[in-house]
C-alpha cells in the first residue's frame, strides 16, 4: 500500500463529496512502469482516489467508493428510505431476537442501494455517474420493497419455529433439531443481509417453507428423517469445518453454500423444486472447487 502510494504521487486524491475526478482509465502505468488499476476509496464521510496493484483490489475499492459517492449525493433518499423501510411490525418484532431493528433497516438500505447500483466499475467520469445517481435515485425504493416484502415474511416464519423448537413443541429428534437450528442461523443472522449476493434472497421463502415441511413429515416419521439427514451431514461438516477453521470465504464456498441448501430442499422437501439441477455428485464436485482455492 505505501509503495503504491508513492507510485500515485500526483494521482491520488482525498476527500471528496461529489464527482471531483478526471476521467479515470481502467488501466495505467506509474511513472516507474508498473501497472496499476486506478479506483475510488471509501473513506467514510468522503471519497478518495489511489492506485492499486491488482485488479481486484481496486474493484473492491472502487465498488466502496462509488457506493460512499451515491450515499453522499442520495442523502435525502436514503433517510427517507430509512424512515419508511417497509418492515410489517410483526417483521420487526421477530427481528429483535437477532438483534436491534436499526441495524436491520440499515442493512436493507444498504444492500437495496448496493443491488440497484450493480457493478461500477465501468464508472469511471462525471457523466456515468450522473448517470448512476438517476437510475439509482429512481428504482432503489422499488427493490427496497421486493427486499422487505420478503423479510416481511420469512422473518416471522423463522422466529416462530425457533421459539417451538426452543419451547419443545416440535417432535422431532434431537439431531433433527440441531440440524434445523444450524440450518436457520446460517440463513439469518445479524448483517446478512448486506452478505447476500444478488438472487439468493429471493429463494429464503422457499427454504423456509422446505424446514416447516421437514419438520411436518419428522413428526410424522422421525426414523425417515433421520435417514434423510445422513445425506445432507457430510457435505454439512465440510462446510462448518471451512468455516471454523478461519479459511476465507470465497466464491468457491459461497457457491457450495447455496448448492447445499438447494440440496436440502431436495432431500427434505422434494415437491418443493429447486433453482438448478443439484445432486450429491454436484456438490462433491463443488467442495473440490473449494479446497482448489
Amino acid at each position: 500500500r505505501e509503495f503504491m502510494d508513492r507510485q500515485g504521487q500526483g494521482v491520488n486524491r482525498d476527500g471528496a463529496s461529489s464527482w471531483e475526478f478526471d476521467v479515470l482509465q481502467q488501466q495505467t502505468e506509474t511513472t516507474s512502469g508498473a501497472v496499476a488499476w486506478p479506483a475510488l476509496l471509501d473513506q467514510e464521510v468522503a471519497v478518495g482516489l489511489r492506485l492499486f496493484d491488482t485488479f481486484e483490489d481496486a474493484w473492491l475499492s472502487h465498488q466502496a467508493g462509488v457506493l460512499r459517492l451515491l450515499r453522499l449525493q442520495l442523502n435525502d433518499k436514503l433517510e427517507w428510505l430509512h424512515k419508511h423501510p417497509g418492515l410489517s411490525r410483526e417483521c420487526q418484532l421477530a427481528w429483535t431476537s437477532q438483534g436491534p431493528v436499526a441495524d436491520l433497516v440499515q442493512d436493507l438500505v444498504g444492500s437495496s442501494l448496493a443491488l440497484t447500483a450493480g457493478d461500477c466499475w465501468a464508472i469511471r467520469d462525471g457523466a456515468s455517474f450522473d448517470e448512476l445517481c438517476g437510475r439509482v435515485r429512481s428504482k432503489i425504493g422499488g427493490q427496497s420493497r421486493l427486499q422487505a416484502d420478503v423479510l416481511n415474511e420469512v422473518i416471522p416464519r423463522l422466529n416462530a419455529l425457533q421459539s417451538a423448537m426452543a419451547a419443545g413443541r416440535m417432535q422431532a429428534s434431537v439431531e433433527t433439531l440441531e440440524d434445523i437450528q444450524g440450518q436457520i442461523a446460517d440463513l439469518v443472522y445479524p448483517g446478512f443481509l448486506v452478505e447476500l449476493e444478488a438472487g439468493h434472497l429471493e429463494h429464503y421463502p422457499r427454504y423456509v417453507a422446505a424446514i416447516e415441511e421437514r419438520l411436518q413429515q419428522a413428526a410424522d416419521n422421525p426414523q425417515r428423517d433421520l435417514q434423510r439427514l445422513q445425506e445432507i451431514t457430510p457435505f454439512q461438516q465440510k462446510y462448518q469445518q471451512r468455516l471454523d477453521s478461519g479459511a476465507d470465504y470465497d466464491a468457491a464456498l459461497d457457491q457450495f453454500r447455496w448448492l447445499l441448501a438447494e440440496y436440502r430442499v431436495s432431500v427434505f422437501a422434494q415437491k418443493l423444486g429447486t433453482s438448478g439441477k443439484v445432486s450429491a455428485k454436484r456438490l462433491r464436485q463443488a467442495w473440490q472447487d473449494v479446497l482448489q482455492q
